[in-house]
């Protein structure tokens, strides 16, 4: 089991352009970056720290992924408040947690402070889960904890991001 509870970060629209600016821009190597997108701590929530793995950019979908651990909570205000920012307005930004006891799996996306869907995806006994590392079935457990997050992913994916392409090409 992780030894914190741990949210999946997918920000959309995110062209090498903007990717080289937020690099030049932010601290993305380090659990700084937090701090420099969202400075405010109080606009951050419940939560007080954060810690950062696994930032990468992906060129051809131009989306920005990362990792964000937490001691408890899912850094939603966080989400909230970065979306406001002049890199990230206007940008789809999905978000999927997973309890430390990996018996919780909530999602959330945000768009220019709004939050567009929140909902629990997955709510697995921790005994059910307690149960499944003891016997070996880890594939298992991960499958009912990824699929609803892909499923998720998907939906919000055809609802905001499609939408938006369509409005755009509309646009005169």
């Amino acid at each position: 089991m992780p030894s914190a509870t741990r949210s999946y970060v997918t920000i959309y629209d995110i062209t090498p352009a903007h990717f080289k600016l937020l690099t030049a821009t932010y601290d993305t190597n380090s659990s700084q970056f937090f701090e420099d997108i969202v400075p405010f701590k109080y606009e951050w929530g419940e939560i007080a720290y954060m810690d950062l793995t696994d930032l990468e950019h992906d060129e051809n979908r131009n989306q920005l992924t990362f990792v964000c651990e937490t001691q408890w909570g899912s850094p939603v205000q966080w989400l909230r408040a970065a979306s406001t920012t002049a890199l990230l307005q206007n940008k789809l930004i999905i978000m999927a947690t997973i309890s430390q006891d990996e018996s919780l799996v909530e999602a959330t996306a945000c768009m220019s402070h709004d939050v567009l869907q929140s909902k629990v995806l997955a709510n697995i006994d921790p005994e059910t889960v307690s149960f499944m590392y003891k016997n070996g079935e880890e594939d298992e457990l991960d499958r009912m904890l990824w699929a609803p997050i892909e499923t998720f992913s998907q939906e919000c994916e055809e609802l905001y991001v499609t939408d938006l392409d369509l409005l755009e090409e509309e646009s005169p």
